[in-house]
């Protein structure tokens, strides 16, 4: 199980723990007891305060981070898609670079136009060698993300644990009834702990995404760049000057 599917996997304990203290929340403040012992009332608003918590900010924040998360295995297969075409690109950057050589070094073509397929050949072999080291930048940057996504994760599951603890111990104090706005209190001082915690963690992701979409727009430009592949201005190479044994 990757990171991103155990987050999730917290993500929905904590939906059903959520759920199932609401349910003995609803049950504590209707008993007897309760109205025996003259706390229905403060266990309704208690579990209001703390189930509105929970369910408007708690739960929201966590599907958005175990979600982010969720997306570093994608990253990681983006990141072997650019490993190939860098490697692709390098060896077609290789290639070319043995052309342009060739034309002047072994065959020892001469002329207009034999000058022009040097300098066309030596332009497109530049353009390609940039592709592959933009290829190279960009997978970096992928594993970068992957890797802030995945720290996000190990970071975030204590917290959760934590919540879902506290709220299991709401559950089972619901029973005894007396038990139970003491520990909707600890809840709401857990959730408020935990849910700064989220904020740190979405801010420093936040800070990783602004980081790489700059170095994205650069590497556009860099990649915009590999498509202008110049020749030399020769309308024809018709003459038999044009290609002469040097």
């Amino acid at each position: 199980m990757g990171i991103g599917d155990e987050v999730q996997e917290y993500y929905r304990k904590l939906v059903e723990r959520t759920d199932e203290l609401e349910r003995v929340i609803d049950e504590a403040a209707g008993s007897r007891l309760a109205r025996i012992l003259d706390l229905d009332e403060e266990i309704a608003t208690a579990g209001a305060v703390v189930i509105a918590m929970l369910r408007n900010q708690i739960i929201p924040q966590v599907k958005k981070v175990a979600d982010t998360v969720s997306m570093s295995d994608v990253l990681r297969d983006h990141k072997q898609g650019w490993s190939t075409i860098g490697s692709g690109a390098l060896k077609m950057s290789d290639s070319l670079e043995d052309e342009a050589n060739g034309i002047r070094a072994q065959v020892h073509w001469a002329g207009s136009a034999a000058n022009a397929y040097e300098v066309a050949v030596g332009n497109q072999q530049k353009s390609v060698e940039g592709l592959s080291t933009a290829a190279q930048a960009i997978e970096g940057s992928l594993d970068a993300v992957a890797s802030a996504l995945d720290v996000a994760g190990y970071t975030i599951i204590p917290g959760i644990s934590v919540l879902v603890l506290s709220i299991v111990g709401a559950i089972v104090s619901a029973a005894t009834v007396v038990g139970l706005p003491a520990a909707l209190a600890f809840i709401l001082t857990t959730a408020a702990g935990f849910l700064a915690s989220v904020s740190a963690i979405i801010a420093g992701l936040v800070t990783v995404n602004d980081a790489q979409s700059d170095q994205a727009a650069a590497l556009e430009r860099a990649l915009a760049a590999q498509g202008d592949w110049k020749t030399p201005n020769l309308a024809s190479f018709a003459n038999s000057g044009d290609w002469v044994p040097a």
